[in-house]
């Protein structure tokens, strides 16, 4: 006897197997014996599906019936025929079972009848032997080796007689095959194979439950802002099933009998897009313009669609039209059946043509809308009524969709797979990359879910020539990417984690003829299992280009300036009571800097998946932070105007003009910088702002004051304590930024009721930019004249920061010009520390506790 572990069938069939023609048989019990007939004869017999006397299904074109077939056939395959049968009558029967696992060994092996049968006996011996991972035993009992370093396998579970079309597309390409009873079983063995897997089972052998556990059995936890601790798979999955096993059983046989890759042509229909980008010369674009069942219709035959629009289960919007997805197959009826209008009261929803989706030419389809993919639970209404398996009925082999309702990108996520599609890629890759894909876009979770085989490869591989340059990214961090003599469907690069938040900013690009080109260049960033991130590439045609340079930052743009225009709106309502009464048209300005906050937010959204928009991102943080500066400067003028006026005190102006700020709390005493007496401190909220704080210092001395909001140390005057009059006098101000951002704003500083004795201050505002974590000196002139008491007075000023008032002061003593002229005056204090407040005193505990 001579029996092959490894089936003659492994590994890709032959152009002859691949392109025969297909086999109808009429009844499960011939379905089943004909199965195992293909899998042993895979050079003779044509691929078998399933088909019942007068069912409304149709026959794929060129299909041969078993009688036909049987009827020119050899010897040697009618005896293999009438033995199989033979065997199918005795497994079958009722008082025995049809064992799934069984009948596949058994169509594996070849040889006498009764060595076949000795030798399958020993296989399910030694597999009954494994209690881990029957998966993976079967692959060596058979001796199956990957061509490519994955593997992939088939695994079902449910009625058995739905094990036939799995076991013949296992079969057929290589993979390793096994039936367990229940979803609950699945899991499990899900779980201990690594590769590539197909899911066959029952249409309603399935909960809701079960497809999250089953497309990431596998899978990693992802790093980074937007997707921390989301869950992304690590190997590709797809589900075979249908309504029936008749249609599923032509789904089988249809994917096998693809004569190679498919001619890379598809058409697109964006329902919500009202551009007309080019898309290549293979491609058609259906925008909101075209979107109808016409339009469709007259594309013509395709290979794959790309449909991104409203929809339900049973239909998806074609402007005034639909696609259907009423089935051809009798719908069952009664009071519990849930049934669209078209059953009840015999018309559409919708008023227009209506497109049925088993009409479509397309082996393979994408659906970027709601709820199309009714896999897991009830849907809302009965499974004759669902897109994909009534594209099933038809032409379709694959189909990708959602079973839930979507809040994605239009345009975007069909795009990339478009690209990813004439890659030549595997279905199953295909959607796992989508998914994971769509974390760092930020509008949706995964969710797509394929119905048909992981590897199946529908285009051919298209261009891919480009010459790629990483390196690290300047001080910023991130990393640098160019590319040169590019013409490929997509770009893709490895690159190390950028950072929590990374974007991509185009730096560089010129079109393959030397000019400067505006492509419109799209991105994808897929966080790795090892820590790294793939950077996608794309656009709707392939790219030619002479040079593409980017730089992946670790965060997201003008973040800092989205961080200040938050506090700026949240001062704004705090404040608003004081604002309104100090600045003209302040209500104007606030809706000004809402308005042109919007803007930026709105292109720094469209940036994550189109990195072009950030030149308009960086024209709109322009003008934001302009009108930043200019706010804080028109406050920061107008209070050091009223203490040059008069008597203005802040603390006043919070508690009593405002009426909403109170003492929340006193804090322990700490020193003064000035003259080391003993401070005296308090904490202020605003009783409906509680985020709006501020901390109030009053020195028991020399007198001096701070009162500075809960996020900036306290600001620090420098320079000596003593002017002359007749003269000008240098008096400095050490601005300190503890935080891991820059600060900006606006400070000043005057001499209380400089106004009546003609004190000036040169500059009148220095505009403030300190980094993070350091400190910066702004000094003013001061100019008294001749006229000013010989006294001591208030030097007081304020910094203002997106709209945060801090108010620091010291004495200033005045004295005669004639009194020691010729003395040098000092431009610094030594006796002030370098960065206040000092590390280790009680205050700088209290900066650092600010906010929590």
């Amino acid at each position: 006897m001579t029996t092959s572990p490894k089936p003659p069938h492994a590994g890709t069939p032959s152009a002859d197997a691949t392109g025969a023609p297909q086999l109808r048989t009429d009844s499960l019990d011939d379905y089943g014996p004909m199965v195992a007939l293909a899998i042993r004869r895979p050079d003779v017999v044509p691929l078998p599906y399933l088909r019942a006397h007068h069912s409304p299904l149709p026959d794929p074109p060129g299909a041969v019936t078993m009688h036909d077939f049987l009827a020119r056939a050899d010897d040697e395959t009618l005896g293999l025929w009438r033995h199989f049968q033979r065997l199918w009558h005795r497994w079958a029967a009722p008082l025995d079972s049809f064992h799934p696992v069984r009948w596949y060994l058994t169509a594996c092996a070849t040889g006498p009848h009764r060595s076949v049968h000795t030798t399958v006996d020993g296989w399910l011996q030694r597999l009954a032997t494994q209690t881990d991972g029957q998966v993976e035993a079967t692959a060596v009992l058979l001796g199956l080796e990957p061509e490519d370093g994955d593997l992939g396998a088939v695994l079902g579970w449910g009625a058995p007689e739905w094990s036939l079309p799995a076991m013949l597309l296992a079969a057929r390409t290589g993979r390793p095959f096994r039936w367990v009873p229940d979803a609950a079983q699945a899991r499990r063995e899900a779980e201990r194979w690594p590769g590539t897997l197909t899911l066959a089972f029952p249409h309603d052998e399935i909960g809701v439950e079960d497809l999250p556990a089953l497309t990431l059995s596998r899978s990693y936890h992802a790093a980074g802002r937007l997707a921390d601790g989301l869950e992304l798979a690590s190997r590709p999955v797809g589900f075979l099933t249908a309504t029936s096993l008749q249609v599923l059983s032509s789904v089988t046989s249809r994917r096998l009998a693809l004569p190679g890759p498919l001619p890379p042509t598809s058409a697109a229909v964006f329902t919500g897009l009202d551009a007309d980008p080019d898309v290549g010369p293979d491609s058609f674009l259906l925008n909101r313009e075209r979107s109808a069942a016409g339009y469709l219709e007259a594309v013509g035959e395709v290979s794959a669609l790309f449909l991104s629009g409203h929809s339900r289960e049973d239909l998806f919007h074609l402007g005034p039209d639909a696609l259907c997805g009423r089935s051809l197959q009798p719908a069952p009826s009664g009071p519990e059946t849930r049934l669209p209008a078209c059953v009840l009261d015999g018309d559409c929803v919708k008023g227009g043509e209506v497109l049925p989706a088993h009409t479509l030419s397309a082996p393979v389809a994408f659906f970027n809308s709601c709820n199309v993919m009714r896999l897991g639970g009830d849907g809302a209404f009965d499974e004759h009524f669902t897109l994909p398996f009534t594209y099933q009925e038809g032409e379709g082999v694959a189909l990708v969709g959602s079973r839930r309702t979507r809040f994605g990108d239009d345009n975007v996520e069909l795009v990339l797979a478009e690209r990813l599609v004439r890659t030549g890629r595997p279905m199953g890759e295909i959607v796992r990359t989508l998914n994971n894909a769509i974390p760092l876009w930020g509008r949706e979770a995964p969710d797509y879910l394929l119905l048909g085989d992981p590897e199946f490869r529908p285009f051919p591989p298209g261009p891919d020539a480009a010459e790629v340059a990483v390196r690290p990214g300047a001080e910023g961090g991130g990393v640098e990417v160019e590319f040169s003599g590019v013409d490929a469907e997509l770009l893709e690069v490895l690159l190390p984690d950028p950072g929590p938040a990374p974007s991509v900013r185009v730096t560089g690009i010129t079109a393959a003829d030397g000019e400067s080109d505006e492509v419109d260049l799209r991105t994808a960033l897929v966080r790795e299992e090892d820590g790294g991130v793939r950077l996608f590439v794309f656009s709707w045609k392939a790219l030619r280009l002479r040079r593409l340079a980017l730089r992946v930052d670790p965060g997201r743009p003008h973040q800092e300036l989205s961080d200040d225009v938050a506090r700026t709106l949240g001062n704004a309502s705090a404040y608003r009571r004081l604002l309104r009464g100090y600045l003209g048209g302040f209500d104007n300005a606030e809706q000004e800097l809402r308005s042109k906050a919007t803007a930026l937010s709105r292109r720094r959204a469209e940036a994550r998946t189109a990195p072009l928009a950030l030149r308009e991102a960086d024209t709109a943080a322009g003008e934001l932070r302009s009108g930043l500066s200019r706010l804080d400067e028109a406050l920061c003028t107008h209070l050091l105007d009223r203490i040059a006026a008069g008597a203005f005190v802040w603390l006043e102006q919070c508690e009593s003009a405002d009426g909403n700020f109170h003492v929340a709390r006193h804090l322990p005493p700490t020193t003064c910088p000035y003259c080391a007496a003993r401070v005296v401190l308090r904490e202020y909220r605003n009783d409906h702002h509680p985020q709006a704080s501020r901390e109030f210092a009053l020195c028991a001395s020399c007198g001096n004051i701070w009162d500075v909001p809960g996020a900036v140390p306290p600001p620090v005057v420098l320079g000596a304590d003593t002017a002359r009059r007749g003269g000008e006098h240098r008096q400095g101000v050490r601005v300190t930024n503890d935080a891991d951002r820059p600060l900006y704003g606006a400070v000043g500083m005057r001499l209380y009721q400089a106004d009546q004795h003609g004190v000036t201050v040169t500059p009148g505002v220095r505009e403030v930019a300190v980094p993070p974590r350091s400190s910066r000196e702004f000094w003013f002139t001061l100019k008294l004249p001749e006229g000013v008491p010989a006294h001591m007075e208030f030097l007081r000023g304020f910094l203002v920061s997106n709209l945060d008032v801090a108010m620091f002061q010291r004495n200033l003593w005045t004295r005669p010009a004639e009194e020691d002229a010729t003395a040098p005056e000092a431009e610094a204090d030594s006796a002030v520390p370098p960065v206040w407040p000092p590390s280790g005193t009680v205050v700088s505990s209290v900066v650092r506790g600010r906010g929590r």
